[in-house]
């Protein structure tokens, strides 16, 4: 495949992946009262700061996707939504269900590509000096 092709296949990946954290951040906004009742009932003594914490998961969600979207400061993009997903972990106490891990697995991988390097060619230059045995 070109290099112009991989590109696209590059960009289309970062575009699908943000906009499963903007479909989250959407649902959170539209389903605020269930969703503040749900995560303060996870909370326990802490629920007054439920709104807070869902709040700073849609802010982070909104600014993290845009910033990936428009590669501008895709790096902390990418670590923003990295938080999210681990402040996801801890709060909604679903660390054992078996579909909310296999999906956060999956986010996390293609985030942790995502942080590696917002350059695709620039990862295979730096791993191709790891594979040269030639010294």
């Amino acid at each position: 495949m070109s290099k112009k092709g991989q590109q696209y296949q590059y960009t289309i990946g970062r575009i699908m992946l943000t906009f499963t954290f903007l479909d989250d951040a959407l649902r959170v906004y539209t389903e605020w009262g269930s969703q503040v009742d749900y995560m303060g009932g996870q909370l326990g003594p802490l629920k007054p700061i439920a709104s807070v914490l869902l709040l700073v998961f849609i802010v982070a969600q909104t600014c993290g996707s845009t910033s990936l979207l428009l590669n501008k400061y895709a790096n902390f993009g990418a670590w923003a939504l990295l938080g999210v997903v681990a402040g996801q972990v801890l709060l909604y106490t679903n660390l054992f269900d078996i579909h909310f891990f296999l999906r956060n697995a999956a986010v996390i991988g293609g985030l942790c590509v995502l942080v590696t390097s917002d350059d695709p060619y620039k990862a295979k230059r730096m791993l191709s000096g790891l594979m040269d045995t030639s010294s």
